[in-house]
């Protein structure tokens, strides 16, 4: 069994900063409110390390399309 993909979350703050939230699951960051709109570390990359990031649209499709989900 495999372990979900995690990914570190981030907000842009009213500075234009972006700000993380935490660590979460991509399923728990895809399950956040619609309004909230958020950047993901990608799910392949080590959360926190990497400056690869998805908006929610990119990283449902990465879910959707992960074999894990197959």
């Amino acid at each position: 069994m495999s372990r979900p993909p995690i990914v570190e979350v981030s907000v842009t703050g009213t500075d234009g900063e972006r700000v993380a939230i935490g660590l979460m699951t991509a399923h728990q960051a895809l399950s956040l409110p619609e309004h909230v709109p958020f950047e993901a570390s990608h799910p392949d990359h080590e959360p926190g390390a990497t400056d690869v990031l998805l908006d929610r649209g990119t990283l449902q499709a990465h879910v959707d399309g992960s074999p894990s989900n197959s």
